[in-house]
């Protein structure tokens, strides 16, 4: 009996040991499946960063003043970006089923050559001042970055938890797209000291805006650094993670966080209809109404990315005290009522720029707290289409580009504002 006893006992210490060294494995993946979620998470904010910072150089608000200058029509500006977001538009859901059907860091790897074509295109139109290769080269690089807007969030969504840190980390997101933004005229103000230079000519032009082709390689090597987060790993959805309900209320639930999602995306709709009619003219604005150089301009655009960049963080500060909703309200709410006083008044150009700055970084700071919603709302196995559709947003802003120049032409800058703001006020009612 003894010896019955002491090897059951013997089995019962094996049993635990065996219990314990399973748990002690089980903690181990999970810790280090947790350090590549937030190693994904640095390396996605900083290919964002580096994307926009190119971006802004070669396709910012310069790119815009050298095709005024090249053609000489507010027109033909919003024609290039209608061109670019309809191209965008015609690949925007098969981007988005490819990213929901093979992972998303591949296709986001292959999207990295049609980066690179769009990169050596526009290399070569820009300096010999060829309208045919500097339409292909933008839109193909507006392609590229519809694959990276479209997935680079729904990807960031999968390494967090619904709720606070993914909110926190979609204002990472927001915060490197505008300070990507805000680096763009740094680096051109940069530029044009070097080289002395602060004219409106195509020569001068040319050299400041290639010279964001330079941040291409390094982008495209935080793409190819971006980790397989195993998918047996992946957080779950708002819905996965709800307390216990009743089945009826179940059945329901997934319905009612359909319904808000859209509703949350067709008000963003119509806001990006009204805004693409004026925020790709407020450079050109301040350079024909205020007689802004190029120095000027950049220094303007600057500070307009970089008030975004810090709102974008304080945002949901806000969003803890009164809730994501109401902050998205009161930010538009503001938005707006500014874009009125602009576009009706004919203010000394100090206080224009104020407003200006701060009206952009109010109406755009709600961005990271809509896009965290809709991420908490839309299972996985459907956020990289669900992004797709979202372009529309995208699209709307370049297609009404279009609008606005045409606007801008027949009568003046500030009634194009005023249409926006309009449309804006629909939006946030």
């Amino acid at each position: 009996l003894d010896l019955l006893g002491g090897a059951h006992t013997h089995a019962n210490e094996n049993i635990e040991m065996s219990a314990e060294r399973q748990t002690n494995l089980n903690e181990t993946a999970h810790s280090e499946a947790q350090c590549r979620k937030r190693f994904g998470v640095r390396v996605l904010v900083v290919s964002q960063y580096l994307n926009m910072v190119m971006t802004s150089v070669v396709l910012g608000a310069l790119f815009d003043a050298y095709l005024l200058v090249l053609r000489g029509s507010n027109t033909f500006v919003g024609t290039v970006e209608s061109v670019r977001g309809l191209s965008a538009l015609a690949l925007a859901f098969p981007l988005g089923w490819a990213g929901d059907k093979w992972p998303k860091r591949l296709v986001l790897r292959y999207n990295v050559f049609l980066g690179l074509l769009a990169a050596v295109v526009l290399s070569l139109g820009i300096p010999f001042d060829n309208v045919y290769m500097i339409f292909v080269g933008s839109v193909a690089y507006a392609i590229h970055n519809q694959c990276v807007a479209g997935l680079i969030p729904a990807l960031l969504a999968e390494m967090t938890t619904p709720g606070e840190e993914r909110m926190k980390a979609m204002s990472y997101l927001q915060t490197a797209n505008s300070a990507g933004n805000a680096s763009g005229p740094a680096l051109q103000l940069l530029f044009m000291l070097v080289l002395q230079t602060d004219q409106w000519t195509l020569s001068q032009l040319h050299g400041v805006l290639c010279s964001g082709l330079f941040f291409f390689p390094i982008y495209a090597v935080y793409i190819w650094r971006i980790p397989d987060v195993d998918e047996a790993t992946t957080v779950p959805t708002v819905v996965q993670t709800s307390a216990p309900e009743s089945p009826l209320l179940a059945m329901h639930r997934p319905v009612r966080l359909w319904v808000v999602a859209l509703i949350i995306e067709v008000s963003s709709l119509v806001t990006a209809i009204g805004s693409g009619m004026t925020f790709k003219f407020w450079p050109l604005f301040f350079k024909e109404d205020f007689g802004f150089t190029p120095t000027q301009v950049c220094t303007m655009q600057l500070a307009i990315w970089g008030s975004i960049s810090i709102a974008a963080q304080m945002s949901p500060k806000l969003a803890k005290k009164i809730g994501r909703a109401r902050s998205c309200l009161l930010l538009n709410s503001l938005g707006v009522s500014f874009l009125f006083i602009i576009s009706r008044t004919n203010l000394p150009v100090a206080f224009t720029v104020v407003l200006v700055i701060v009206r952009n970084a109010v109406m755009n700071s709600s961005s990271p707290l809509l896009q965290s919603m809709i991420m908490d709302m839309v299972p996985k196995e459907h956020r990289g289409k669900w992004n797709s559709i979202a372009s529309l947003r995208r699209m709307s802003w370049s297609g009404s580009a279009f609008v606005g120049g045409s606007l801008s032409d027949s009568h003046d800058y500030r009634y194009a504002f005023f249409i926006t703001a309009c449309v804006h006020s629909f939006s946030t009612l």
